[in-house]
């Protein structure tokens, strides 16, 4: 492994920069969900957006006091959660016009914000678009009623498909849903429905994930129990079959593993995150990945809401040595179609990917787990994904 004194700069290799907004409330917590939400909280909510707000103008440190040594424009915003339309839209039209007094953004940022279906109307979604948000991702998760029960969604079908139609009609020319498959009790017919329904109302991106059993959510205690059953494993991967085939035919091409977009709708953020890039957190439980003057540094803010607002934010961080940025952008990048770039990992570890995983990669590529050519390393067998990165953790 190569010896550096300094990594480089991600945004100079990749010339982006993003920042996410968490927002934590939620209407009610899914029985899947393992992420920083939390219900009931709506009298926090008010003083929350006041600390967001506060934070997305004032300067940036670092929980070990480095700061960065100077702000780089922005190109892509993602304020994610809990439930950002849960929030009054006024709110989330005040951070987003407080990031644009403190930092730079791009006069082409991509802007985006999740939302549930049930809390969005047309008057947020016409907000949301006069204050700058260009890109909008709804949970639908399924269009089988009796599916989203066993999610502990709170929404139905016909809420959901509404709401994708209203976000078009709007006038939002990128909209994304998330969909689930592997859900206990599905069928591929379910899962195919939910797919043809969602591609009916014109979406322009869709992120598809297997259900996971998070441990320490209702879901996961619902298994032990013996209260939900998963399915095969096979079913699971026949399910993602058939979405790379059903939306392949409607005009999709698959970039990550669980993404697929019309052209030129792909995730910005989210393929930051992916290639390796810089970001900064801002929320409860945000984390954020930087260049400092202290090196590289990922680190994290502390996870309940009201502790934010009354400025207790660092809870922690490390830094980031080559070792750990080599074993990322394999880890992260191999998740995308395109795969590691041999010469962005050089740019951004310092050395050659052959100089730093020559036994590994001979390996992977004898198991035909991957495939090495003059310009990238990419996976083989999308499915194997996880056995595939495994020698470069």
């Amino acid at each position: 492994m190569p010896t550096l004194t300094r990594l480089p700069r991600p945004r100079d290799v990749l010339n982006e920069f993003g920042i996410y907004v968490h927002v934590p409330f939620c209407s009610h917590r899914c029985w899947y969900c393992d992420f920083n939400a939390y219900a009931g909280l709506d009298d926090q909510i008010a003083p929350y957006m006041d600390a967001l707000e506060r934070d997305a103008r004032e300067a940036f440190s670092a929980p070990d006091g480095a700061e960065l040594d100077q702000r780089p424009v922005v190109t892509s915003i993602f304020i994610g959660g809990g439930t950002p339309s849960l929030v009054p839209a006024p709110s989330i039209v005040c951070v987003v016009d407080a990031l644009r007094d403190g930092w730079t953004i791009a006069s082409d940022a991509e802007i985006t914000i999740e939302c549930n279906p049930e809390s969005i109307t047309a008057a947020k979604l016409d907000a949301y678009l006069a204050g700058g948000i260009n890109r909008i991702s709804f949970g639908v998760q399924s269009l089988d009623n009796a599916l989203l029960e066993r999610l502990g969604r709170i929404h139905d079908a016909a809420t959901a498909l509404e709401a994708l139609r209203l976000a078009k009609r709007a006038g939002f020319d990128n909209v994304s849903a998330d969909l689930i498959y592997g859900v206990p009790d599905e069928t591929d017919d379910a899962w195919r429905r939910s797919l043809d329904g969602v591609l009916a109302t014109g979406v322009d991106h869709l992120s598809c994930y297997a259900l996971i059993y998070e441990e320490g959510t209702p879901l996961e205690s619902f298994r032990k129990l013996g209260k939900v059953v998963p399915i095969p494993d096979d079913d699971v991967a026949r399910r993602w079959d058939m979405t790379n085939e059903i939306l392949g035919a409607g005009g999709f091409v698959r970039y990550e593993i669980s993404n697929w977009t019309k052209p030129g709708r792909a995730s910005k953020h989210n393929s930051l995150y992916w290639k390796c890039g810089e970001y900064l957190g801002i929320g409860a439980g945000a984390h954020s990945h930087l260049a400092t003057r202290c090196g590289a540094v990922r680190s994290w803010t502390v996870k309940s809401p009201e502790r934010y607002a009354s400025r207790a934010r660092p809870a922690g961080s490390e830094q980031i040595d080559v070792r750990t940025r080599a074993s990322e952008v394999m880890l992260l990048g191999l998740r995308m179609t395109e795969g590691v770039s041999k010469d962005a990992f050089a740019r951004l570890v310092g050395s050659s990917i052959e100089e730093v995983y020559p036994d590994e990669l001979e390996a992977a590529v004898s198991r035909d787990l991957l495939a090495v050519d003059a310009d990238a390393v990419t996976v083989r067998r999308p499915f194997l994904l996880n056995e595939a990165v495994l020698p470069f953790v």
